[in-house]
């Protein structure tokens, strides 16, 4: 574009000279500083057109060489499928409180506003990811201090899934039976849809949590996944699925609670 302008220039330059000669000539017949003043517009023109050139060679070469310390194809984020027509980009995992993932969604590129997106979610074992809820009030607290230097359980719970319901009906007894063992729930529907469907749950409840389900790798609701406490916690548990599961999840903390007892 910019060579293409640059001979548009030059072409409308001759189209006006003079009828009496060549530009050049006309120049030398204006007085050197007209001459002047158009051979430094040139030149700055010139200078312009190789500099726009250069940045972007040395931008082209820059992704290619972060291309290529990630093991990624360099042409893979030119070629990744294209939202559908008409709608606004989608980030990873990014849907409507109380919606389930789409399926065929586009996964983008990895944005600064989610740190774990492009990651594979975390497994047993691994550290707790760096992914954040919030509370009602909007405040953020982070996967790995929901329950201070205690250990969480954490289900993941929607006001639109029926066996959610059951679910809710059970916190506080699971709460209860559990201790010291924290318990809280995160969803992605509004406080306000939270008490309206599932009120039990409003205690123990945190939000925004898209974010955490893409981190943690929970696929549908019910859910729940055992946190460990502490500085350095790390995911204590697979993600289970399911009521019968949760159920299970939780008699094995009860087993264990009283295994600790036996031994103390």
């Amino acid at each position: 574009m910019a060579r293409n302008l640059l001979l548009m220039l030059a072409a409308g330059t001759v189209l006006v000279s003079p009828p009496a000669g060549l530009l050049p000539v006309a120049l030398l017949r204006a007085g050197p500083v007209a001459a002047l003043g158009v051979v430094t517009s040139w030149a700055l023109l010139l200078v312009l057109v190789l500099f726009l050139q250069v940045r972007g060679l040395r931008r082209k070469a820059g992704q290619a060489s972060a291309s290529a310390g990630r093991g990624e194809d360099p042409g893979s984020a030119a070629e990744a499928s294209p939202s559908p027509a008409g709608a606004p980009p989608l980030l990873a995992g990014a849907y409507a409180p109380g919606a389930a993932p789409c399926a065929n969604c586009p996964v983008p590129a990895q944005t600064a506003a989610f740190p774990s997106a492009g990651r594979a979610p975390a497994r047993m074992g691994d550290r707790i990811p760096d992914a954040e809820l919030l509370h009602e009030d909007f405040t953020a607290v982070p996967l790995a201090r929901l329950g201070g230097d205690l250990p969480v359980l954490l289900l993941f719970l929607s006001p639109s899934c029926p066996p959610c319901r059951e679910a809710a009906l059970r916190l506080a007894g699971w709460s209860e039976a559990i201790a010291p063992v924290a318990l809280r729930v995160a969803s992605t529907a509004t406080p306000r849809e939270l008490r309206e469907e599932l009120p039990e749950a409003v205690p123990f409840s945190l939000h925004a949590a898209g974010w955490a389900k893409r981190a943690l790798g929970v696929k549908g609701t019910p859910s729940a996944v055992l946190l460990g406490g502490g500085a350095e916690g790390v995911v204590a548990s697979p993600v289970v699925e399911g009521m019968e599961q949760i159920e299970m999840l939780v008699e094995s903390l009860l087993a264990a609670r009283g295994e600790s007892r036996a031994n103390g």
